[in-house]
């Protein structure tokens, strides 16, 4: 087995349902399991050859043991294998983020990892493709910033110095992806296989660039089906790099869309527009990663309270 997998009676197996009692069924979705786990595995190591010949052409040298040696990479790198696999036999059972639990792998961590699937195997069907994008989507807006996330020791550390001036001043300018275009961004410079060893400041800083490229697209979508004034927007945007800057702790256990609308009400009171947040979420509805339950299920003051989008912009986000 590659570093990281599970063993076959461990709790990251795949482990099929029994589905009646004479047991045929359940032995045949063993047997189906159990293959495609193995498919699985052959992927990961198919991605981990694809990753160090691209790697020793681009840095002239084959000596990766540093790589090799990071237990995190390649239980990321199985995961995202596995997700794939998952997805291809429609294993819904198993949708994701099942298979990080298993693997012992947070979305953060697997998030700096999907570009580089992406890249490193390039027959994926398009409609992989969008899956994979989606999924990095949805640990950019809310799972990364779940409460156990290791995205919380980085940003204690400080934010990458340059990064909140550099988008203060303009948004990011990339296009989000459709279902059928690759991920948000391009890697930056440097390996995207050796990502878990580089510098945290590095791994932060692409990780705020991508957050802060969906929120922008969504802000600017919500503005223009708003029929907002310019100015609005560049209040909006002002607004929301202060406070994932400053006030970042208002995301733990909440998704980036309810921050969105928090700020953008709070901008239209002080620029004194006729907007409620009754006309916020009608627009809001439209877009395409809209759910009902990101504005009427909202974290309050602690894990057991929960209540609207309202109730979470009076007690929590104005306060």
């Amino acid at each position: 087995s590659p570093p990281g997998a599970a063993s076959p009676n461990s709790p990251g197996s795949l482990t099929p349902p029994t589905v009646d009692k004479d047991g045929d069924s359940s032995s045949r979705a063993a047997f189906e399991v159990q293959g495609r786990r193995s498919l699985g595995i052959k992927l990961y190591y198919k991605l981990l050859e694809n990753i160090l010949v691209a790697e020793e052409a681009r840095l002239h040298q084959d000596n990766f043991s540093t790589l090799l040696n990071h237990d995190l990479f390649h239980r990321s790198l199985l995961a995202g294998s596995m997700e794939i696999i998952i997805y291809s036999y429609k294993m819904h059972q198993y949708a994701f983020p099942y298979i990080l639990r298993c693997l012992e792998v947070s979305p953060f961590d697997f998030c700096k990892l999907i570009e580089n699937i992406v890249k490193h195997e390039p027959t994926l069907p398009k409609a992989l493709v969008a899956h994979l994008g989606r999924i990095e989507e949805r640990i950019l807006e809310s799972l990364a910033w779940e409460d156990k996330s290791p995205l919380w020791d980085l940003l204690k550390a400080g934010l990458p110095a340059t990064t909140p001036r550099k988008l203060a001043r303009a948004p990011p300018s990339q296009t989000l992806m459709s279902p059928a275009r690759p991920p948000l961004t391009k890697m930056a410079p440097g390996t995207p296989a050796a990502t878990p060893t580089k510098g945290s400041s590095h791994s932060l800083e692409l990780f705020l660039r991508k957050v802060f490229l969906i929120a922008s697209l969504r802000a600017q979508n919500l503005c223009a089906n708003l029929n907002m004034p310019s100015i609005i927007f560049q209040r909006l945007w002002s607004a929301l790099v202060q406070v994932i800057e400053h006030k970042n702790e208002l995301m733990k256990g909440r998704h980036l869309d309810q921050l969105i609308m928090s700020t953008l009400y709070g901008v239209c009171r002080v620029s004194q527009m006729q907007v409620t947040f009754r006309m916020i979420i009608d627009k809001y509805s439209t877009q395409q990663q809209a759910s009902s339950k990101i504005y009427r299920d909202v974290l309050l003051k602690s894990p057991e309270e929960h209540g609207d989008i309202i109730s979470f912009y009076n007690d929590v986000y104005i306060p």
